[in-house]
């Protein structure tokens, strides 16, 4: 019995073994097949992905060609309508005007007076103003005339500068006459304009009196400069005898476009490629690799010239530059070619991260992660001129001179290092208590200035105080100590031990991520985009190749609100809007600064908003919450045909979007899990324009068809700018 129980266990474990052969052999066929269908309908795919990725890149050129059309005839007519200005200045972009503009203000620049000075400020900043324009946006502008424009900017600003140089010269040089007398021994002066205000104060020279044992004790300094919503209370060391301060606020920033950190970067040429491109690439390196992973060539035996059989392998394809190789026959490959791509891929924008990551020490202001807002201030210490002599006998004034004639400043430092605190805890309270009184009475030796913030710009974040290094050309927090706000009054104070330009800078990327976005066509042909971000909530309205902001909710003051409904070009407004404190438009490198963001794949990301924008005219989209937690080749948003004049509208459909195609999904943004299950009938599209075709009526496509280029451009380039899909 028990040799008759282990033959059939042995049978047993046959019929087991051959089973499993069995069913593993099913298996390798099963999978066989599927990765030979899988391969087959990827193939049929492609095909079809070249075709219509390539009808709808057509639409999106011919869309660019309309809007540059436009904006060519607009040129010709502003270039027309300066002609006929007649007004005694230069053509701000033709920079041998500007040239000839400047040679004759050097003329005059030596003898300005304060009425030229107000004069020319507001002149040279039209014109400044004129020119950014055409800097931001250079419209069909070569690089060297744009180069041209920089040259004259920075000329114009340097003349402007010796212009306030050079009234503060003469002002100073016979202070009788020209400064407003406080009391016997002081002076000041101001201009308060709309973009600049001046300021200056001084001691009178007078006679040196005699010694006084009982007089009181030297106070310090303590000067208010109302216009300019600035106090400052001078170092006690501080002699002004002969001396003069001057104070300035220019609500201009002249300086952080010179910073090296300044420049917004360019999207990467790895992957500044449009979709047509990228997928054509991507599907070439998918042949390649299957190609160099292929099975080794067969052999087969054939008889030499000596009649001997030999085994010799079959020869190698032929495969010219820019051809695909031939297709292999599908076999399983780890990791597969789709998986190879995306690690490959996945280590591209890691690589290209770390190039775009820009590291700076602490105490260097880096301007890609922070924005100057709200104006430079200036605070000065100059020698005063020597001034005029009345002559009794004579009715003359007679005075020495300084050449070259110009202001003087006063070499004026004091140094202070903020103590580490190291070993603070193991250090007993007295110790602790006299290193605080030491620390105070150094810091009691610096400048303590107060600053009331000011209210033409918004600060969504408590800002930072920064000096402007001239020699290096950049802005440092080096020499400010014992920074503090007080957010209930609206001021800040801080203590520094020198003169010089100083301003404020904050986060610029405050208001990211975005919490939502809204897209919807409107009645009048325009269409509305609205932007929720962690503070403010922002309405954009595109009509032709205009933006205006219609709303900005949640600010806490009235900044900006003097630009609400009215309509500039997207670049003009994106200046005004970051001046004023809001950067809702982040450059490719924001990703190294913002936390909670998913980067999405470029070419996908930007072709999307072309599409988006072609459909505009007829669709509503909105944020999805599944797009964040998607991953980088996969973008999640809502979308409807939007009845205009219709108050009940249809649900959303769930769209996906990546590299490779576009498809409705059966999720919703209630369901408790995202799948990338297809919607009912969903045949294969490449992107969103051919999604419509395959599943909108007839008119709803002439709709679409008959959409301003205009108002698409537009749109376009503010939602690349925005790029909501990434941020939010």
């Amino acid at each position: 019995m028990e040799a008759e129980r282990v033959e059939q266990a042995r049978i047993q474990a046959e019929l087991d073994a051959k089973k499993a052969e069995d069913e593993e052999r099913k298996r390798i066929e099963e999978e066989r097949r599927q990765g030979r269908e899988k391969e087959k309908r990827e193939s049929a795919e492609q095909q079809l992905r070249v075709e219509q990725l390539a009808h709808t890149l057509h639409l999106i050129k011919n869309m660019q060609e309309a809007n540059w059309n436009t904006n060519y005839k607009e040129k010709i007519d502003l270039e027309w309508e300066q002609y006929l200005k007649c007004d005694g200045l230069p053509n701000p972009i033709k920079p041998a005007e500007m040239n000839t503009y400047l040679h004759l203000w050097d003329q005059v620049l030596h003898n300005v007076s304060v009425d030229q000075v107000r004069h020319r400020t507001s002149e040279i900043i039209a014109l400044l103003e004129v020119l950014q324009d055409f800097i931001d946006d250079p419209f069909d502008a070569s690089d060297s005339l744009i180069s041209d424009w920089k040259w004259v900017r920075a000329l114009c600003r340097e003349h402007q500068q010796e212009n306030i140089d050079m009234a503060t010269y003469h002002l100073l040089r016979d202070i009788d006459s020209r400064l407003h007398r406080i009391d016997i021994p002081t002076a000041d002066f101001h201009i308060n304009e709309e973009n600049f205000n001046l300021s200056l104060w001084l001691y009178v020279q007078l006679a040196t009196p005699m010694y006084n044992p009982r007089a009181p004790i030297k106070k310090r300094l303590d000067i208010e400069f109302e216009e300019m919503g600035l106090n400052v209370l001078f170092p006690l060391e501080l002699d002004m005898k002969c001396l003069a301060i001057r104070a300035t606020y220019l609500k201009y920033d002249h300086l952080s476009d010179t910073c090296v950190l300044y420049n917004r970067p360019a999207i990467p040429a790895d992957i500044d490629k449009d979709i047509g491109e990228a997928a054509a690439n991507e599907w070439a390196r998918k042949m390649w690799y299957k190609w160099k992973h292929r099975p080794p060539p067969v052999k087969k035996m054939v008889e030499d010239a000596e009649g001997n059989m030999i085994e010799v392998e079959e020869p190698e394809p032929e495969i010219l530059p820019g051809e695909l190789p031939p297709t292999v026959p599908w076999q399983k490959l780890e990791p597969t070619a789709s998986a190879n791509e995306l690690e490959t891929e996945n280590e591209l924008y890691k690589k290209i991260r770390r190039k775009l990551c820009i590291e700076v020490s602490d105490k260097i202001v880096n301007l890609r992660k922070y924005l100057i807002i709200g104006g430079i201030y200036c605070i000065d210490l100059f020698y005063q001129p020597p001034q005029p002599h009345d002559q009794v006998a004579f009715d003359i004034r007679i005075t020495s001179l300084q050449i070259p004639k110009r202001l003087y400043e006063v070499p004026f430092y004091i140094g202070y290092t903020t103590p580490t605190g190291d070993n603070d805890a193991k250090k007993p309270p007295e110790e602790l208590e006299e290193q605080m009184k030491r620390q105070e009475v150094e810091l009691d030796k610096l400048m303590l200035v107060t600053l009331t913030l000011p209210e033409h710009v918004m600060f969504l974040d408590l800002p930072t105080v920064c000096y402007w290094n001239k020699k290096r050309r950049f802005w440092t927090t080096e020499d400010v100590h014992d920074l503090k706000h007080i957010e209930e009054k609206n001021y800040m104070t801080f203590r520094t031990g020198r003169f010089g330009q100083f301003a404020l800078a904050v986060n610029r990327y405050i208001n990211f991520p975005f919490q939502a976005w809204e897209l919807k066509p409107e009645a009048d042909g325009s269409v509305s985009f609205q932007i929720t971000c962690a503070i403010l909530m922002v309405e954009f309205n595109i009509k032709e190749n205009r933006v205006c902001l219609t709303q900005l909710q949640n600010s806490p003051n009235n900044a900006l609100q003097d630009i609400v409904g009215t309509y500039f070009k997207l670049p003009k407004l994106i200046r005004i809007l970051q001046t004023g404190g809001v950067d809702l438009f982040p450059a490719c490198d924001a990703f190294c600064y913002i936390e909670g963001t998913c980067e999405k794949h470029w070419p996908t990301e930007r072709h999307l908003y072309y599409n988006m924008a072609l459909l505009s005219p007829s669709f509503n989209f909105a944020w999805s919450r599944w797009n964040n937690q998607a991953g980088r080749r996969s973008i999640v948003i809502q979308m409807r045909e939007y009845k205009l004049n219709s108050t009940k509208q249809k649900n959303h459909s769930t769209l996906l979007v990546t590299p490779l195609k576009a498809l409705f999904v059966e999720t919703t943004e209630v369901s408790p899990v995202f799948s990338e299950i297809p919607a009912e009938g969903m045949k294969f599209y490449s992107d969103l324009f051919n999604v419509m075709k395959g599943t909108s009526t007839m008119a709803t496509r002439n709709k679409v068809q008959n959409g301003s280029p205009d108002v698409a451009k537009t749109l376009a380039d503010l939602l690349i700018m925005t790029r909501v899909v990434s941020f939010s």
